[in-house]
């Protein structure tokens, strides 16, 4: 395979040239600190894999935790190795796409490559310590092999169509529900090896998952997480209070917001000028009837007009699409697509709509890096952890919940800090810490110490870099 590779990249320098810079720009955009709760637990992972102590929190992503620890072992650098498993995502998502685009008869040009390369919410999720890109990678080429089991009814597709789907299940379990229209394809006699490799590639590593872990552990995890996700604090219909109406609206903020750069209060003036070309483009794409794609109805675009509304769905009532952007990753693609057809009808033209095409892929561009760059800081949380390490007294104590906590715990040495979640917190514990002379750190006032001087401490990072904790207050007491 490794052999396989090498040969093609060779023999075809573009796509050498792709690979080289798709490596290259996500190393070079590294970020060597833990920026949430959710990569802390994927970069423990990296040095031992263990579900039971959330590293990583279950379904346990065995096959990318499986290659994010044989490329750490080599380069033992936490940063490298993700950006290098998302520089390779990222290629493979644009190889598949262009090849999804060839299938599909639709008008291919270069500037698909080029958005899906300096998308910034996607070129964020190629640093980020999270598996999302490589599961974007593997939904991409499933979705592939899906349009060819439609137009070809070869046995070999339908083998591949169920190996990656069994794949793409060990690395992001949350994308399988965008292939539940595959179901349509039941009265295909070639159906069942779907159903068979599909399974097979499942127990390939769930059989491991479960020895390494341990049957009873692992049925007790999957128990709790299973109820926790859906009705305690996933962010579904069933655990959170935000209106129906707003969950239906962030959908779309998070996938032109954060994945195309739109302008939002708060946003930086560039993200305005980037927001009137698309509109532009967007109006061009649907006036312009002789550049329109045409309306058909071949099975093909049925089905994976489904895929993309079933994922919706899922999506909408099942994840938390509060806070979280990198669950409408799988949209981007598809997007992107269409705003290169419309650049491609633009820069026909002439030369003037030419220099309006490259200036807004300059903007694009800079926006992108700008997002880049500022990732390269630290978030909030994890600017929260350097203020306890600097701290140079031994006596701390750290009070939040427990989520906060868990993360601080694992970064600040136990033996330099007490960590106190609020809803174990009494005033009797807290009088008592200060008369101790300790150090008191908390991310809310502490009333029976209303009468003490305390020094409020605001933590920042930009929102659009990443949507979780953005700002964080710490009220600090000594």
């Amino acid at each position: 395979m490794y052999s396989y590779l090498t040969n093609y990249l060779i023999h075809n320098k573009r796509i050498l040239l792709l690979f080289v810079f798709c490596i290259l720009s996500r190393v070079c955009t590294s970020i060597f600190y833990i920026e949430d709760i959710d990569s802390l637990r994927f970069a423990l992972s990296a040095i031992y894999f263990d579900i039971t102590d959330s590293r990583p929190h279950f379904p346990g992503y065995p096959i990318f935790c499986f290659l994010l620890q044989k490329i750490y072992f080599l380069i033992k650098n936490i940063g490298l190795t993700f950006s290098i498993i998302g520089g390779f995502s990222i290629f493979t998502i644009i190889i598949f796409i262009n090849k999804i685009i060839f299938e599909l008869k639709i008008p291919n040009t270069i500037y698909t490559t080029l958005l899906i390369a300096i998308n910034p919410l996607l070129w964020l999720m190629s640093n980020r310590y999270m598996p999302d890109l490589m599961g974007l990678a593997l939904l991409t080429i499933s979705l592939f092999y899906l349009i060819k089991t439609i137009k070809y009814n070869y046995k070999i597709n339908f083998i591949l169509l169920g190996v990656f789907l069994g794949f793409l299940a060990g690395v992001r379990l949350s994308f399988i529900p965008f292939f539940l229209p595959v179901i349509f394809l039941i009265k295909n006699k070639n159906f069942k090896y779907i159903c068979l490799y599909f399974v097979l590639s499942i127990l390939i590593w769930l059989i491991p998952l479960v020895y390494i872990t341990d049957y009873k552990s692992f049925l007790n995890i999957f128990i709790n997480d299973f109820n926790g996700h859906f009705f305690k604090w996933g962010g579904t219909v069933f655990s959170s209070n935000v209106p129906y109406y707003n969950r239906f609206t962030k959908i779309f903020e998070f996938i032109f917001v954060d994945g195309f750069s739109f302008w939002m209060e708060g946003r930086n003036w560039t993200t305005i000028i980037n927001s009137i070309f698309i509109f532009i483009f967007l109006i061009i794409l649907i006036i312009d009837k002789r550049k329109k794609i045409k309306a058909t109805l071949k099975k093909e675009y049925l089905i994976i007009s489904m895929c993309y509304v079933s994922y919706f769905i899922w999506i909408y009532f099942f994840q938390n699409i509060s806070y979280k952007s990198r669950h409408i990753i799988t949209y981007i693609p598809l997007v992107a697509v269409f705003f290169s057809i419309s650049l491609n009808n633009l820069i026909n033209k002439n030369t003037l709509a030419k220099i309006f095409v490259y200036v807004f892929i300059c903007f694009h561009l800079y926006i992108t890096l700008n997002l880049t760059s500022q990732h390269k800081n630290q978030s909030a949380i994890s600017q929260i952890s350097s203020l306890i390490l600097n701290i140079k007294s031994d006596k701390i104590v750290v009070i939040s919940d427990g989520l906060k906590l868990f993360y601080w715990s694992k970064l600040v040495p136990k033996d330099k800090v007490k960590f106190i979640n609020t809803k174990k917190l009494s005033t009797e514990t807290i009088v008592e810490y200060y008369n101790l002379n300790y150090t008191i750190l908390s991310t809310t006032k502490l009333y029976p110490l209303a009468q003490v001087n305390y020094q409020e401490l605001d933590f920042y990072h930009n929102p659009f870099v990443n949507r979780l904790w953005s700002h964080l207050t710490i009220y600090k007491y000594e």
